[in-house]
């Protein structure tokens, strides 16, 4: 069992679509597969576009012990760190009728509003405004260029690949 109380041997990740409402108190009702499969803790951080997402603790566990490979004073490892914690909260949960609060700052940087989009993304759950999802996907290549581009230079210059 890992940490999340999934067998380790459950290689499925997150999968799927919902579109749910944002309440007045900044709360989604996420649904049951969901759930299970960011488990009873989870850690809500941005995407590489500014869209808000949700990493099961194993995930992110996975995301931090390749980080923590390179050595503390590495600049790339300290940039891409700061960059990857931005309005980070990694003590997230969901209540007992399912529904999960948005921290503000992250409900701001990603646009929610009423309604969000939620997209399985394999290790990840992404929350989306469904105008800024449709931008998206209509040029991938172009949408959140400059975190991306931030992102990646913090990361080459961490792994030395610059």
């Amino acid at each position: 069992m890992t940490p999340s109380g999934r067998p380790s041997t459950d290689l499925r990740g997150i999968s799927g679509e919902d579109t749910v409402v944002l309440d007045k108190k900044n709360r989604i009702l996420i649904n049951k597969k969901f759930r299970d499969r960011l488990g009873p803790q989870f850690v809500l951080a941005l995407t590489e576009w500014e869209s808000v997402c949700a990493y099961s603790m194993d995930a992110w566990n996975n995301r931090l012990s390749e980080i923590e490979g390179y050595a503390a004073n590495n600049q790339g490892r300290s940039k891409y760190l700061r960059l990857l914690y931005q309005a980070c909260d990694d003590e997230a949960n969901c209540d007992p009728q399912g529904r999960l609060v948005i921290p503000a700052k992250l409900k701001a940087i990603g646009k929610l509003e009423d309604e969000v989009f939620l997209y399985g993304a394999g290790e990840r759950l992404e929350f989306w405004n469904p105008k800024e999802y449709e931008k998206f996907t209509e040029d991938e290549a172009a949408y959140g260029i400059e975190r991306r581009e931030r992102m990646k230079a913090a990361y080459d210059e961490m792994t030395g690949k610059q």
